[in-house]
């Protein structure tokens, strides 16, 4: 899962496309599930990925990447393992999901806990300070939860 795969990703989609393809080499079944339109997620299906790129609706602003098609889906969907890319959306929502049905979960922030990338130079995190502290603390504490799987075992890639 990712906000996005396109042009605009800001390199996550191209990392989250690259595993995938990587991961689909080897031999497993893989899927990407994205809130970019329809044709940006058809354009990255290409390379092994043909038929992988899931375009999920977006409901409300586009930087909160939140789909309620994608919440439905991930209360049913079969899944093995979730990876989540990015920590700063409603793709995080889709986490908890999977983990309330015992599905292990992986989330690489990609630098988004990172001190720097959350306070900033003042004035250039976009949140007021005392608010990006609260939100780290929860963010950081959501993504050390280990999942409810006995065999999972549950990573931090920052």
């Amino acid at each position: 899962m990712t906000p996005s795969i396109g042009p605009f990703s800001g390199g996550m989609g191209t990392v989250t496309l690259a595993l995938a393809r990587e991961q689909g080499k080897q031999g497993s079944e893989v899927g990407i599930w994205c809130v970019d339109p329809p044709a940006v997620a058809a354009a990255a299906a290409v390379d092994g990925l043909e038929g992988r790129v899931t375009s999920c609706p977006l409901i409300g602003p586009r930087a909160l990447a939140y789909s309620p098609v994608a919440e439905r889906r991930a209360a049913a969907e079969p899944a093995d393992v979730v990876h989540q890319h990015g920590v700063w959306s409603a793709q995080a929502r889709l986490t908890g999901v999977f983990r309330a049905r015992g599905i292990p979960t992986v989330i690489a922030p990609h630098g988004s806990l990172n001190p720097m990338r959350v306070d900033g130079p003042p004035g250039k995190s976009g949140w007021p300070s005392g608010h990006s502290r609260r939100v780290t603390y929860d963010s950081r504490r959501a993504c050390m939860r280990r999942p409810k799987a006995k065999y999972g075992r549950f990573v931090i890639s920052d």
